[in-house]
């Protein structure tokens, strides 16, 4: 895996997902199943069209990410960490002087419960502010 300078360089990154087959029953996923590895910004994209005030689960985003390739499945390994990079990423585009406005709204996916949330290093407050400026529980 290649290093990177920083999250924003992680997740502009990687270019290509990838396909294959789930090769056994794991996570909710059967075996045969087609399998989506999407790429970072796959999940971006999505979580940007995501309006103020409202919030997806991280399932229903992985189902999103399914139906639109055309595939069964989408790996909650990949998802989880690309989670998990849009929002460091984010929180060091704020760092730089970004106005929130302008960055992917990561807390409209990620909450309390989120397994990704307690490996982040910039903490939860962020997350938690956000979500409760929007209404949502954290």
């Amino acid at each position: 895996m290649p290093q990177y300078a920083s999250w924003t360089a992680r997740l502009n990154g990687e270019t290509d997902a990838e396909l294959d087959v789930v090769s056994k029953d794991f996570a909710g996923m059967k075996e045969g199943q087609s399998l989506l590895r999407p790429t970072a910004l796959m999940v971006e994209e999505i979580i940007r069209q995501i309006p103020q005030g409202q919030e997806m689960s991280v399932s229903a985003l992985r189902q999103q990410l399914a139906k639109e390739n055309r595939v069964d499945v989408s790996c909650p390994i990949s998802v989880g960490f690309h989670l998990r990079t849009i929002a460091e990423a984010a929180n060091e585009a704020l760092e730089a002087g970004a106005e929130v406005s302008d960055i992917t709204p990561f807390w409209r996916v990620m909450n309390s419960k989120t397994a990704a949330t307690p490996r982040l290093s910039f903490g939860t407050s962020l997350l938690k502010k956000m979500r409760q400026k929007e209404g949502l529980v954290f």
